[in-house]
């Protein structure tokens, strides 16, 4: 049985092809193809690494739902895997989809056993699929969605993209399928019609009459600045946000949505054009990308780029490191948490049951119980 295992890499378009893969189960099935999703509390992925990684050595993932305990995040896994076994063997698909950005990691020094070894007791062949964004759109759109989940943003640098690649081909060699994420090379603009075209062609049928080409959604550079301000003093040390740091940039950035004002929608926020061109001509790993598997980036010189010490190791504010816009500086936004700690209790507890709700629905019936009954519906049919 074949194995499609997409990895990401974060910010790829990845949540619209989890979402694709999610509302058409059943579709899925009648052409061979399975997602599984029972015991799930997510679109994707993200309980595979209990499988084969060090329990001990583990950084959570969507820890805002599993809340620091491992045992609980072991349990889930062992739930869905079971579930997932359960569901191959009575519907008996060719080919199983399993996708998370989490996974876009090497694993080799925290391995229980390799992925290769365990994925190799359940699959005959294994297929990783990785898109990769450009060195500044990548630091870019990881710095904005780490203040959007109350984490302490990295200083700027390239993300070790060829760590990563070879970890996976070292583990499934020959098996590495790489592709760029820029929207002049997706087809069609459009990263599921890509996606579905290069991996699972026979899916293509299923893509409805709605766009689903790439967009690239701008931030609100005064929304991203306070809510790191709310973060730095909630919690100003540590990279991982506690559970009332999430809850308080989670309320404040719903609060702000509602109150958004019209002048700002328009403003865009990018990197400082020195630090830009820093990312763009210090990629190493993107000159390994060219050579090995032909991907290529047309906003990279790939003559300049060299080994370089980085000079801004130490920037972590968003003002240091973008350029925020004309209207930060006309438009005074008060995006502001309450100073009562009840209120901020409040919050928090108000904060952890929805995201225990959620999660618990998902799992338990969205995508179990009403997904069951679909394939139920599709195999009695």
């Amino acid at each position: 049985m074949r194995l499609i295992l997409h990895i990401g890499s974060s910010k790829t378009g990845t949540t619209t092809v989890q979402q694709f893969f999610c509302r058409n189960q059943a579709a899925l099935l009648a052409d061979g193809f399975f997602y599984p999703m029972r015991s799930s509390h997510t679109p994707q992925h993200v309980l595979i690494p209990a499988g084969f990684v060090q329990k001990r050595n583990y950084s959570l993932p969507n820890n805002r739902f599993y809340m620091d305990n491992s045992n609980r995040f072991w349990r889930s896994f062992d739930s869905f895997w079971k579930k997932m076994l359960d569901d191959i063997e009575e519907y008996k698909p060719h080919t199983v989809i399993l996708s998370a950005e989490t996974l876009f990691d090497d694993f080799s020094s925290i391995s229980e056993k390799s992925f290769s070894e365990f994925l190799g007791e359940y699959f005959s062949d294994v297929s990783i699929v990785a898109y990769i964004r450009s060195p500044s759109a990548d630091y870019k759109s990881r710095i904005f969605q780490q203040i959007r989940t109350a984490k302490q943003i990295m200083p700027p640098h390239v993300r070790p993209i060829r760590q990563v690649i070879e970890y996976y081909e070292h583990e499934f060699p020959g098996n590495v399928h790489v592709y760029p994420f820029e929207k002049e090379q997706l087809l069609g603009g459009d990263i599921l019609r890509d996606f579905l075209t290069k991996n699972t062609p026979e899916l293509l049928h299923l893509i409805k009459a709605t766009s689903t080409e790439f967009k690239n959604v701008s931030l609100s550079p005064v929304l991203l600045k306070a809510l790191q301000k709310i973060r730095l003093e909630e919690q100003p040390e540590g990279r991982l946000p506690k559970i009332s740091t999430n809850a308080l940039v989670v309320w404040a950035t719903e609060a702000y949505e509602k109150e958004r004002p019209k002048a700002i929608e328009s403003e865009t926020i990018g990197l400082r054009d020195d630090i830009n061109l820093f990312l763009q001509n210090s990629a190493i790993d993107y000159k390994w990308l060219r050579e090995v598997y032909g991907v290529t980036f047309s906003d990279l010189d790939y003559s300049k780029i060299e080994e370089k010490d980085n000079p801004y190791s130490d920037l972590f504010l968003l003002e240091d490191i973008c350029v925020l816009g004309s209207a930060n500086n006309k438009l005074r936004v008060d995006v502001r948490v309450p100073a009562s700690k009840f209120l901020r209790l409040l919050i928090t507890l108000r904060f952890i049951l929805k995201t225990q709700l959620t999660g618990f629905y998902k799992a338990k019936i969205s995508y179990s119980w009403l997904g069951k009954i679909k394939r139920a519906v599709l195999k009695t049919a």
